[in-house]
């Protein structure tokens, strides 16, 4: 049978209703990625291609999306497979704004596990010392607070808004925010346009060791009564940064993390999600060439999703030995 792989930049719904049973049957499923070109659209480009080199009979169709709406696409069934970082999940999971209702169709299917950090950063020259000294002194800071609705944006504002100085305050107090792109934004802090950067994403960051290589910058500690508070509130962890990210720069700082998850729709039937499943663990080392920063992904970790297991995945790691 002919497989194909295609990226489409519409949105398809896709009917699971009563997969053929023949062995000749094509069976079609729609997978939600991330923004073309970055890890989450190549990650699941290279699971898409473990999941049709271990079942002849799928066509797995991928197309560029985003995190809040790849919750919303595989509740509503019109992509059966989606990536999504765990507070997402987590949120929709709760019904938390701005999803309208609880996402109950989405059901865990792997943990990819990789960490993603909150940064938040600023410029040596400005003299910042801390998140309070920007509140207590109203500093006019002038602030990339990148573009909404993705969490670069939402989980930094989580952390200001604790501090009392949410993107609102912060206008109110003669701050300048800016929502740049990554490029953008590490040409405004190397050349003094913005003193304060915030980002949600993997450490290192290529854009700090990037402005790095020309600014002095110091990253900024988060109070630990507020991490924990927020971690508790949204499903996120309190972790320290790796000794290794920025060298000693980050040497013990305190920082909210997320991870990395695959989700499916819970109507997929059981045997689909099981050899699914199967595909992608049985493939780790080709997703983690294609993406390195997914080599985490392994089976002592996988099983454990931000919400429950698909019934069909829940056998797979069953089956291994991994999960009661």
């Amino acid at each position: 049978m002919k497989r194909t792989f295609s990226v489409l930049a519409l949105t398809i719904g896709i009917a699971l209703l009563g997969f053929p049973c023949a062995a000749s049957a094509k069976i079609e499923i729609n997978a939600a990625a991330g923004n073309q070109g970055g890890v989450f659209y190549v990650g699941m480009g290279a699971v898409g291609k473990a999941i049709m080199d271990s079942n002849p009979d799928i066509d797995y169709t991928m197309f560029p999306s985003a995190g809040f709406t790849n919750i919303m696409r595989v509740q509503s069934n019109q992509s059966q497979i989606g990536v999504a970082q765990s507070i997402n999940i987590y949120m929709g999971s709760k019904g938390m704004k701005p999803f309208k209702g609880v996402q109950d169709k989405v059901m865990g299917l792997v943990n990819i596990n990789t960490n993603a950090h909150t940064h938040i950063v600023v410029t040596e020259a400005s003299g910042i010392k801390s998140i309070e000294e920007i509140r207590d002194k109203k500093l006019p800071i002038k602030i990339n607070i990148n573009p909404t609705g993705g969490n670069n944006e939402l989980v930094p504002r989580l952390i200001f808004e604790a501090y009392g100085i949410g993107w609102k305050e912060l206008r109110a107090q003669g701050a300048k925010l800016f929502p740049l792109s990554i490029p953008d934004s590490i040409d405004m802090m190397k050349d003094g346009r913005i003193d304060v950067d915030v980002y949600h994403g993997e450490e290192p960051a290529y854009k700090y060791t990037d402005i790095m290589s020309t600014t002095d910058i110091r990253f900024l500690p988060i109070d630990e009564k507020i991490a924990q508070s927020i971690a508790k509130e949204y499903g996120m962890s309190v972790t320290e940064f790796s000794d290794t990210a920025y060298n000693e720069k980050v040497k013990g700082l305190r920082g909210l993390a997320t991870h990395t998850e695959l989700v499916v729709n819970a109507d997929m039937p059981e045997d689909l999600v099981y050899s699914i499943t199967k595909a992608i663990m049985e493939h780790r080392d080709d997703i983690a060439t294609a993406v390195p920063l997914w080599a985490t992904l392994a089976p002592e970790t996988a099983p454990f999703t931000s919400v429950p297991l698909h019934p069909g995945a829940a056998r797979y790691y069953r089956e291994i030995g991994v999960l009661q």
